[in-house]
């Protein structure tokens, strides 16, 4: 049996938007992992597990960015490997990782 020959291109598409998805995530885990190695504070792996989470998120349910300026971006659902449940409770882990490192400071600081 051979695989339908729309296939290929659809992996290659949704592949291709993953990882546009998935840089810039894996930029900030670099940069704050670097931080995190510089100063060795806790507070500075929330960041890291926030750039953890919005890799996954990003990997697990891309958005099509690539669509152009003058038209609309189409839906991603048909590329989405998890719920919207779990995309909900990612985007709440990596909101969470950036803020909680600010809000203890600021505490701190009371």
């Amino acid at each position: 049996m051979s695989a339908p020959k729309s296939l290929f291109p659809r992996v290659a598409e949704g592949l291709r938007h993953r990882l546009i998805n998935t840089a810039p995530g894996l930029l900030a885990l670099l940069l704050s992992g670097y931080a995190y190695s510089r100063t060795g504070n806790v507070l500075d792996l929330a960041p890291v597990v926030a750039s953890v989470a919005g890799v996954a998120l990003g990997f697990m349910a891309p958005i099509i960015l690539t669509a152009g300026w003058n038209k609309p971006i189409p839906g991603a659902g048909h590329l989405a490997l998890c719920s919207k449940a779990v995309q909900h409770v990612l985007l709440l882990v990596a909101l969470l990782g950036v803020a909680l490192p600010a809000l203890v400071r600021g505490m701190d600081r009371l």
